[in-house]
């Protein structure tokens, strides 16, 4: 099942709007394959929207009070680390934002970048009268899985006119105000939508959650944030669609998703690595679970209200 999460789906209804939401600004991603058809009057780098991006977006997203926009080399830093432990990628930023406890993740996406050209005949000379177009869009991001949750466009165009005595083009800085008058256009529709969602995740239901293992402590996470270690008791989330993830060292890590409707206590088997066949045998007796192979353990699930 596909699941969709909410933003700061761990914060109390109270608690919505109080303090800034601390936003992680990701690299811009360049779709238009090199633009070729502009290449002609652009001149500056390819990859200047990548390397722009983030500091134009995190220029205006820095105006807005209830913004709080993570340091570029906070977050670099910390993708570094992620990345020691595990794959590189887009599963390293995802555990670097976590780890930053990042309330949303924002992407610009460079979508057009192209040209439209009309001829026009003046006393037998002919003209082109060019225009240039850009096309981004700003993505909000869930911290929790990477899901959109949020998304606005923005454009900006620039004319060029050209003649057989003159040939115009623009540099890097002419291309640079494009974006920001293109980000100026999506940013505000984005940060409506995005506070209209926190409104919208304040008025849930909000639910009471016990973890408890068989192997007390154990650290837990919910929707990507470590919350704190078993047992946890009657910690509130909001009704819906949660992952849980439960890990200590030298037993095997469970992560599932759950839907919780009601206020639940979840008893978490924990199982050992580097058992004998005798070990899990007696484990699983003591635990009265079924366990599937290839499959991790089932939760023990029972309501409490």
């Amino acid at each position: 099942m596909s699941v969709k999460y909410s933003l700061a789906l761990l914060m109390i209804p109270s608690l919505i709007m109080a303090a800034p939401l601390r936003v992680a600004v990701l690299d811009g991603l360049d779709e238009t394959a090199g633009r070729p058809d502009a290449s002609k009057y652009v001149e500056t780098p390819a990859d200047s929207f990548t390397k722009k991006a983030y500091y134009l977006l995190a220029a205006q997203l820095t105006t807005d009070p209830d913004m709080s926009v993570i340091d570029r080399r906070d977050l670099l830093g910390q993708v570094q680390k992620s990345e020691k432990d595990g794959p590189a990628g887009s599963a390293s930023v995802l555990r670097a934002v976590q780890m930053l406890n990042a309330d949303i993740m924002i992407k610009p996406v460079l979508l057009v970048f192209s040209t439209s050209k009309e001829m026009i005949d003046i006393n037998k000379q002919t003209a082109e009268n060019i225009k240039l177009q850009m096309k981004i869009s700003i993505q909000a991001l869930s911290p929790v899985d990477g899901s959109i949750v949020a998304m606005a466009e923005g454009g900006a165009i620039n004319n060029l006119r050209q003649t057989d005595s003159v040939k115009k083009t623009i540099g890097d800085a002419e291309a640079t105000q494009m974006m920001e008058d293109a980000m100026k256009i999506a940013v505000p529709e984005l940060l409506q939508k995005i506070k209209a969602n926190q409104l919208a995740v304040a008025q849930k239901p909000v639910k009471k959650l016990t973890i408890t293992t068989d192997a007390d402590p154990a650290l837990v996470e919910i929707d990507g944030l470590l919350v704190g270690s078993t047992p946890l008791n009657d910690y509130e989330v909001y009704e819906g669609d949660h992952a849980i993830a439960v890990s200590r060292p030298g037993y095997r890590a469970l992560s599932k998703k759950i839907n919780i409707t009601k206020n639940v206590a979840i008893q978490v088997p924990m199982l050992k690595t580097d058992l004998s066949a005798d070990d899990i045998k007696e484990l699983v007796s003591k635990a009265k679970v079924n366990i599937y192979s290839g499959i991790e353990p089932a939760l023990i699930i029972k309501e409490t209200e």
